[in-house]
C-alpha cells in the first residue's frame, strides 16, 4: 500500500509568527507544505472571507480547509509524541494554548 503525501496550503500575511509556526512543525512532521500570502493575492483574500475567515494562518490539507489560527489541537494529529507528555507539560506551562504551542515549536519546530 502507497502512503499519500499529506500536502498543507498555509494562507498568511507578511511578518505572521503563528503563521511561520505553523509551516515550520508541519514540515518537520513531514508535511509538503506551500505558503500563499494573502497580501499578493486578494481575489484568495476575498474567498476567505467569505467563508468566513478573519485569521491567520488559513490551513487547507489535501485540498480541504481544515482549520485555521494557530491550533494545538490540530498540530497534534502531526506530531510523533505521546498525548500524556503534552498534558503533563500543559501543567507545567500553564493552560494556554500559545504556552504549549511555544514549547511544541522550541521541541519540533526549531528556529525561525
Amino acid at each position: 500500500m502507497r502512503m499519500t503525501q499529506k500536502l498543507a496550503v498555509i494562507y498568511h500575511v507578511t511578518g505572521c509568527l503563528k503563521c511561520r509556526i505553523t509551516a515550520r512543525i508541519l514540515m518537520n512532521c513531514g508535511v509538503q507544505v506551500e505558503t500563499v500570502n494573502i497580501e499578493n493575492h486578494p481575489e484568495t483574500l476575498q474567498k476567505l472571507k467569505q467563508m468566513g475567515y478573519r485569521s491567520f494562518p488559513v490551513i487547507k490539507m489535501n485540498d480541504s480547509i481544515i482549520w485555521h489560527g494557530l491550533s494545538l489541537k490540530h498540530l497534534l494529529t502531526f506530531l510523533p509524541i505521546d498525548i500524556k507528555i503534552i498534558k503533563a507539560r500543559r501543567s507545567d506551562y500553564g493552560n494556554s494554548n500559545s504556552n504549549i504551542c511555544g514549547w511544541l515549536f522550541l521541541v519540533y519546530g526549531g528556529a525561525i
